[in-house]
Protein backbone atom coordinates (compact mmCIF):
# COMPACT_ATOMS: atom_id res chain seq x y z
CA UNK A 1 0.00 0.00 0.00
CA UNK A 2 1.34 3.44 -0.98
CA UNK A 3 2.13 5.67 1.99
CA UNK A 4 0.00 8.82 2.21
CA UNK A 5 2.18 11.92 1.84
CA UNK A 6 1.29 15.31 3.29
CA UNK A 7 3.51 18.31 2.61
CA UNK A 8 3.60 21.73 4.36
CA UNK A 9 2.62 24.91 2.56
CA UNK A 10 1.76 27.28 5.43
CA UNK A 11 2.33 27.84 9.15
CA UNK A 12 0.21 29.82 11.58
CA UNK A 13 -0.02 30.62 15.29
CA UNK A 14 -3.23 30.57 17.36
CA UNK A 15 -2.72 31.84 20.88
CA UNK A 16 0.45 30.11 22.10
CA UNK A 17 0.08 27.15 19.75
CA UNK A 18 1.64 26.59 16.32
CA UNK A 19 -0.04 24.74 13.45
CA UNK A 20 0.87 23.55 9.97
CA UNK A 21 -1.25 23.57 6.80
CA UNK A 22 -0.54 20.45 4.72
CA UNK A 23 -1.45 19.40 1.18
CA UNK A 24 -1.62 16.06 -0.61
CA UNK A 25 0.95 16.52 -3.43
CA UNK A 26 -0.75 13.92 -5.61
CA UNK A 27 -3.70 16.31 -5.93
CA UNK A 28 -1.93 19.51 -6.95
CA UNK A 29 -0.68 20.95 -10.25
CA UNK A 30 2.87 22.25 -9.90
CA UNK A 31 3.05 23.57 -13.46
CA UNK A 32 1.96 26.96 -12.13
CA UNK A 33 4.79 29.41 -11.69
CA UNK A 34 4.04 30.04 -8.03
CA UNK A 35 3.10 27.69 -5.20
CA UNK A 36 0.29 30.01 -4.05
CA UNK A 37 -1.41 29.60 -7.45
CA UNK A 38 -1.01 25.84 -7.18
CA UNK A 39 -2.69 25.81 -3.77
CA UNK A 40 -5.48 28.21 -4.79
CA UNK A 41 -6.29 26.09 -7.85
CA UNK A 42 -7.10 23.04 -5.71
CA UNK A 43 -10.70 23.29 -4.47
CA UNK A 44 -11.06 19.81 -3.00
CA UNK A 45 -11.06 20.11 0.83
CA UNK A 46 -9.85 16.50 1.06
CA UNK A 47 -6.54 17.63 -0.43
CA UNK A 48 -5.73 19.59 2.74
CA UNK A 49 -5.37 19.06 6.46
CA UNK A 50 -4.00 20.82 9.56
CA UNK A 51 -1.68 19.39 12.20
CA UNK A 52 -0.30 20.82 15.45
CA UNK A 53 3.29 21.88 14.86
CA UNK A 54 4.88 19.47 17.34
CA UNK A 55 2.89 16.52 16.00
CA UNK A 56 3.99 17.41 12.48
CA UNK A 57 7.63 17.66 13.61
CA UNK A 58 7.41 14.09 14.90
CA UNK A 59 6.01 12.63 11.66
CA UNK A 60 8.57 10.32 10.01
CA UNK A 61 10.14 11.01 6.63
CA UNK A 62 8.45 9.35 3.65
CA UNK A 63 11.69 7.63 2.68
CA UNK A 64 14.90 6.52 4.39
CA UNK A 65 16.87 6.72 1.14
CA UNK A 66 19.71 9.20 0.78
CA UNK A 67 18.45 12.43 -0.75
CA UNK A 68 20.22 14.73 -3.17
CA UNK A 69 20.74 18.23 -1.73
CA UNK A 70 18.00 20.73 -2.60
CA UNK A 71 18.91 23.50 -5.03
CA UNK A 72 18.06 27.06 -3.94
CA UNK A 73 17.56 30.11 -6.18
CA UNK A 74 17.84 33.64 -4.77
CA UNK A 75 17.47 36.68 -6.97
CA UNK A 76 16.56 40.31 -7.50
CA UNK A 77 13.06 41.03 -8.80
CA UNK A 78 12.25 40.68 -12.53
CA UNK A 79 15.47 38.84 -13.37
CA UNK A 80 14.08 35.80 -15.19
CA UNK A 81 13.92 33.53 -12.14
CA UNK A 82 10.42 32.29 -12.98
CA UNK A 83 11.47 31.75 -16.58
CA UNK A 84 14.40 29.65 -15.33
CA UNK A 85 12.11 27.68 -13.00
CA UNK A 86 9.66 26.89 -15.79
CA UNK A 87 12.45 25.78 -18.10
CA UNK A 88 13.76 23.48 -15.39
CA UNK A 89 10.29 21.97 -14.98
CA UNK A 90 9.90 21.57 -18.73
CA UNK A 91 12.92 19.26 -18.74
CA UNK A 92 10.80 16.80 -16.67
CA UNK A 93 13.78 16.32 -14.37
CA UNK A 94 12.91 18.92 -11.73
CA UNK A 95 10.19 19.79 -9.25
CA UNK A 96 10.38 23.53 -8.52
CA UNK A 97 8.62 25.22 -5.62
CA UNK A 98 7.89 28.72 -6.87
CA UNK A 99 8.31 31.31 -4.11
CA UNK A 100 6.77 29.34 -1.23
CA UNK A 101 5.46 31.90 1.25
CA UNK A 102 5.99 29.61 4.23
CA UNK A 103 9.77 30.22 4.08
CA UNK A 104 9.33 33.94 4.75
CA UNK A 105 6.80 33.21 7.48
CA UNK A 106 9.18 30.79 9.15
CA UNK A 107 12.22 33.05 9.22
CA UNK A 108 10.73 36.53 9.67
CA UNK A 109 10.99 37.32 13.44
CA UNK A 110 7.66 39.18 13.47
CA UNK A 111 5.65 36.39 11.84
CA UNK A 112 5.14 32.85 13.08
CA UNK A 113 8.18 32.20 15.28
CA UNK A 114 9.14 35.29 17.32
CA UNK A 115 12.52 35.43 19.07
CA UNK A 116 11.62 33.19 22.06
CA UNK A 117 10.82 30.43 19.54
CA UNK A 118 13.68 31.11 17.11
CA UNK A 119 15.03 27.57 17.33
CA UNK A 120 11.68 26.35 15.97
CA UNK A 121 12.22 28.35 12.78
CA UNK A 122 15.24 26.32 11.71
CA UNK A 123 13.49 23.08 12.64
CA UNK A 124 10.44 24.06 10.61
CA UNK A 125 12.50 25.12 7.59
CA UNK A 126 14.66 21.99 7.57
CA UNK A 127 11.76 19.58 7.93
CA UNK A 128 9.60 21.43 5.39
CA UNK A 129 12.25 21.38 2.68
CA UNK A 130 13.29 17.82 3.57
CA UNK A 131 9.70 16.56 3.29
CA UNK A 132 9.26 18.15 -0.14
CA UNK A 133 12.65 16.78 -1.17
CA UNK A 134 11.77 13.25 -0.06
CA UNK A 135 8.58 13.36 -2.12
CA UNK A 136 10.49 14.71 -5.15
CA UNK A 137 12.98 11.87 -4.72
CA UNK A 138 10.13 9.35 -4.89
CA UNK A 139 9.13 10.96 -8.21
CA UNK A 140 12.76 10.55 -9.35
CA UNK A 141 13.13 14.30 -9.69
CA UNK A 142 15.43 16.99 -8.32
CA UNK A 143 13.87 19.53 -5.96
CA UNK A 144 14.67 23.22 -6.45
CA UNK A 145 13.21 26.03 -4.33
CA UNK A 146 12.95 29.42 -6.03
CA UNK A 147 12.61 31.93 -3.21
CA UNK A 148 10.93 35.30 -3.62
CA UNK A 149 13.15 38.38 -3.91
CA UNK A 150 12.27 39.62 -0.40
CA UNK A 151 13.31 36.28 1.14
CA UNK A 152 16.92 37.16 0.34
CA UNK A 153 16.89 38.95 3.73
CA UNK A 154 17.00 35.47 5.30
CA UNK A 155 19.83 34.24 3.08
CA UNK A 156 22.49 34.04 5.79
CA UNK A 157 20.30 31.92 8.08
CA UNK A 158 19.27 29.67 5.20
CA UNK A 159 22.88 29.17 4.16
CA UNK A 160 23.54 28.10 7.74
CA UNK A 161 20.54 25.75 7.87
CA UNK A 162 21.19 24.26 4.40
CA UNK A 163 24.97 24.33 4.31
CA UNK A 164 25.22 21.27 2.04
CA UNK A 165 22.91 22.75 -0.62
CA UNK A 166 23.86 24.61 -3.80
CA UNK A 167 22.73 28.26 -3.91
CA UNK A 168 22.26 30.01 -7.27
CA UNK A 169 22.05 33.82 -7.40
CA UNK A 170 20.43 35.67 -10.30
CA UNK A 171 21.01 39.37 -10.94
CA UNK A 172 20.01 41.91 -13.57
CA UNK A 173 20.93 45.44 -14.61
CA UNK A 174 18.97 47.82 -12.30
CA UNK A 175 17.30 50.10 -14.85
CA UNK A 176 15.61 47.10 -16.49
CA UNK A 177 14.49 45.80 -13.08
CA UNK A 178 13.08 49.10 -11.82
CA UNK A 179 11.40 49.90 -15.15
CA UNK A 180 9.61 46.57 -14.95
CA UNK A 181 8.65 47.08 -11.30
CA UNK A 182 7.21 50.52 -12.06
CA UNK A 183 5.35 49.36 -15.17
CA UNK A 184 3.78 46.38 -13.37
CA UNK A 185 4.32 46.97 -9.64
CA UNK A 186 3.88 43.95 -7.36
CA UNK A 187 1.82 44.38 -4.20
CA UNK A 188 4.82 44.80 -1.91
CA UNK A 189 6.06 47.72 -4.06
CA UNK A 190 2.70 49.32 -4.83
CA UNK A 191 1.62 49.29 -1.17
CA UNK A 192 5.14 49.99 0.12
CA UNK A 193 5.07 46.91 2.34
CA UNK A 194 7.89 46.02 4.74
CA UNK A 195 9.50 49.51 4.68
CA UNK A 196 11.83 48.55 7.54
CA UNK A 197 12.92 45.39 5.73
CA UNK A 198 14.86 47.19 3.00
CA UNK A 199 18.16 49.03 3.36
CA UNK A 200 18.42 52.74 2.55
CA UNK A 201 20.23 53.55 -0.67
CA UNK A 202 23.42 55.55 -0.08
CA UNK A 203 23.39 58.80 -2.06
CA UNK A 204 25.46 61.97 -2.09
CA UNK A 205 22.77 64.05 -3.77
CA UNK A 206 19.72 65.83 -2.36
CA UNK A 207 17.49 64.66 -5.19
CA UNK A 208 13.89 63.88 -4.21
CA UNK A 209 12.57 60.59 -5.59
CA UNK A 210 9.06 59.35 -6.19
CA UNK A 211 8.17 57.32 -3.08
CA UNK A 212 7.19 54.10 -4.86
CA UNK A 213 10.16 54.26 -7.24
CA UNK A 214 12.48 54.76 -4.27
CA UNK A 215 10.85 51.79 -2.50
CA UNK A 216 11.54 49.65 -5.58
CA UNK A 217 15.13 50.91 -5.57
CA UNK A 218 15.53 49.93 -1.92
CA UNK A 219 14.23 46.45 -2.72
CA UNK A 220 16.83 46.06 -5.47
CA UNK A 221 19.64 47.53 -3.36
CA UNK A 222 18.85 45.21 -0.44
CA UNK A 223 18.69 42.08 -2.59
CA UNK A 224 22.01 42.88 -4.27
CA UNK A 225 23.60 43.66 -0.89
CA UNK A 226 22.46 40.35 0.61
CA UNK A 227 23.56 38.37 -2.45
CA UNK A 228 27.00 40.00 -2.25
CA UNK A 229 27.19 39.15 1.46
CA UNK A 230 26.07 35.58 0.75
CA UNK A 231 28.85 35.15 -1.79
CA UNK A 232 31.38 36.74 0.56
CA UNK A 233 30.43 34.43 3.45
CA UNK A 234 31.28 31.33 1.38
CA UNK A 235 28.96 29.25 3.57
CA UNK A 236 27.61 27.23 0.64
CA UNK A 237 28.41 26.27 -2.94
CA UNK A 238 27.43 29.27 -5.04
CA UNK A 239 26.67 30.09 -8.67
CA UNK A 240 25.94 33.64 -9.84
CA UNK A 241 24.36 34.43 -13.19
CA UNK A 242 23.27 37.62 -14.96
CA UNK A 243 19.87 37.75 -16.66
CA UNK A 244 21.50 38.30 -20.05
CA UNK A 245 23.33 34.98 -19.73
CA UNK A 246 20.47 32.76 -18.55
CA UNK A 247 20.06 30.98 -21.88
CA UNK A 248 23.80 30.37 -22.22
CA UNK A 249 24.10 29.21 -18.61
CA UNK A 250 20.95 27.06 -18.52
CA UNK A 251 22.74 23.70 -18.72
CA UNK A 252 25.33 24.81 -16.17
CA UNK A 253 22.62 26.04 -13.78
CA UNK A 254 20.67 22.78 -14.10
CA UNK A 255 23.81 20.77 -13.35
CA UNK A 256 24.74 23.03 -10.42
CA UNK A 257 21.28 23.01 -8.83
CA UNK A 258 21.15 19.21 -9.05
CA UNK A 259 24.70 18.72 -7.71
CA UNK A 260 25.70 17.36 -11.11
CA UNK A 261 22.92 14.77 -11.36
CA UNK A 262 20.91 16.40 -14.18
CA UNK A 263 22.48 17.02 -17.56
CA UNK A 264 20.44 18.96 -20.12
CA UNK A 265 21.35 21.08 -23.13
CA UNK A 266 21.24 24.86 -23.54
CA UNK A 267 19.19 24.27 -26.70
CA UNK A 268 16.25 23.19 -24.51
CA UNK A 269 15.90 26.75 -23.21
CA UNK A 270 12.70 28.53 -24.24
CA UNK A 271 12.78 32.29 -23.71
CA UNK A 272 9.06 32.88 -24.40
CA UNK A 273 7.55 31.02 -21.45
CA UNK A 274 5.97 33.02 -18.66
CA UNK A 275 3.64 32.17 -15.80
CA UNK A 276 2.50 35.09 -13.73
CA UNK A 277 -1.02 33.70 -13.69
CA UNK A 278 -2.53 30.45 -14.90
CA UNK A 279 -0.58 27.60 -16.42
CA UNK A 280 2.82 28.66 -17.70
CA UNK A 281 2.38 27.06 -21.15
CA UNK A 282 -0.54 29.36 -21.97
CA UNK A 283 1.32 32.68 -21.84
CA UNK A 284 4.28 34.17 -23.63
CA UNK A 285 6.94 36.53 -22.39
CA UNK A 286 7.31 39.76 -24.36
CA UNK A 287 10.57 41.64 -24.12
CA UNK A 288 10.43 45.38 -23.36
CA UNK A 289 12.19 47.61 -25.88
CA UNK A 290 15.65 48.90 -25.09
CA UNK A 291 14.42 52.42 -25.87
CA UNK A 292 11.82 52.27 -23.09
CA UNK A 293 14.38 51.05 -20.55
CA UNK A 294 16.85 53.74 -21.68
CA UNK A 295 14.21 56.45 -21.24
CA UNK A 296 13.46 55.22 -17.71
CA UNK A 297 17.19 55.16 -16.90
CA UNK A 298 17.61 58.76 -18.05
CA UNK A 299 14.64 59.95 -15.98
CA UNK A 300 15.89 58.15 -12.85
CA UNK A 301 19.66 58.49 -13.23
CA UNK A 302 20.24 59.82 -9.70
CA UNK A 303 18.48 56.86 -8.10
CA UNK A 304 20.09 54.32 -10.41
CA UNK A 305 23.69 55.51 -9.96
CA UNK A 306 24.45 53.64 -6.68
CA UNK A 307 22.51 50.61 -7.95
CA UNK A 308 24.59 50.56 -11.13
CA UNK A 309 27.71 50.58 -8.96
CA UNK A 310 26.40 47.55 -7.04
CA UNK A 311 25.63 45.78 -10.30
CA UNK A 312 29.12 46.44 -11.66
CA UNK A 313 30.72 45.08 -8.49
CA UNK A 314 28.71 41.87 -8.64
CA UNK A 315 29.54 41.46 -12.31
CA UNK A 316 33.20 41.44 -11.28
CA UNK A 317 32.35 38.58 -8.94
CA UNK A 318 30.80 36.70 -11.85
CA UNK A 319 34.11 37.00 -13.73
CA UNK A 320 35.98 35.81 -10.65
CA UNK A 321 33.72 32.76 -10.35
CA UNK A 322 34.20 31.97 -14.04
CA UNK A 323 37.95 32.17 -13.53
CA UNK A 324 37.81 30.02 -10.40
CA UNK A 325 38.68 32.88 -8.02
CA UNK A 326 36.71 33.12 -4.74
Amino acid sequence: MTQQVWLPYNFFKAGEHFFVHLVDPSKINLSFGFLKDTIEAQKDPKAFKILPFKKWLDTPAVTDEKLNPVGHIFHVSRCGSTLLAQNLKASARFIVLGEPSFIGKIYHPDNIFPLPYKELASQAAKKSINDWNAWAHLQEKQLVVKHNSVCVKHLAQMQHDFSNSPFAFLIREPSAVLESLMRKPPTYIENKLWPDTFLDIPSDCNHTFDEITYHAGKCYYTAMHEISEGLQNQLTLSFICDYVNLAKQFAALAAFLSSGNVKIQNEHWNSTWSSKKGEWASKQYKKVSAAKVSEFATQNSHLLAPLQQQYAQLNKKILQYQQGVR
